[in-house]
């Protein structure tokens, strides 16, 4: 069910996108940071995400590549003076993601987009000295969805809030916040 909603909103967002000034090269680089909301039972955390913007196929809709990691903690006894039973989670994602602006892009004091994609995670877990279970570690494709708000600051600068919800049996929700560096047209 919820793959046939992801790909029914890539329908209808790509027979909504706008046809003129089509671009492609590398047009933007983006630096996030913020906190990481496993919706498991570990504790919100900080998390980074570094990527860039290489095409721009319509004058709605952006294509984007970026690399996320975070780590988060789950205190198993939930004692602070215990520090060692805490379970360490790790991730490292390659997302690969579509941005569609509904408003278009430019020319309003901000822009608003939301949008989807595909992410390779890499997932390590990490227990305590002495306990029974091993690390463990794994590699998912999973979908995410994304939506956000740009605030140019300068012609070549835009401030980014952005949010991400990854959908995984360790579903996480990313409040990001970055710049947007433009690089070329």
């Amino acid at each position: 069910m919820m793959r046939a909603g992801i790909t029914l909103i890539l329908l209808l967002t790509f027979s909504l996108v706008q046809a003129e000034n089509v671009g492609t090269g590398l047009t933007s680089a983006l630096f996030r940071f913020g906190l990481a909301y496993p919706t498991e039972t570990y504790n919100p955390s900080f998390g980074f995400n570094l990527g860039v913007i290489p095409l721009t196929p319509a004058s709605n809709l952006k294509l984007g590549a970026d690399i996320t990691y975070w780590k988060v903690k789950y205190d198993y006894y939930q004692r602070k003076d215990n520090p060692n039973d805490d379970i360490k989670l790790r991730n490292v994602g390659a997302n690969f993601s579509f941005y569609f602006y509904p408003l278009g892009m430019e020319g309003r004091e901000f822009d608003i987009y939301f949008g989807g994609g595909l992410a390779i995670n890499y997932y390590t877990t990490d227990y305590p000295d002495g306990w029974p279970e091993k690390d463990k570690s794994k590699t998912n494709l999973e979908p995410h969805l994304d939506f956000g708000f740009e605030y140019p600051i300068t012609r070549e600068l835009k401030a980014n809030i952005h949010t991400r919800y990854t959908l995984s049996d360790t579903d996480t929700f990313l409040l990001l916040f970055g710049a947007i560096f433009t690089i070329g047209k």
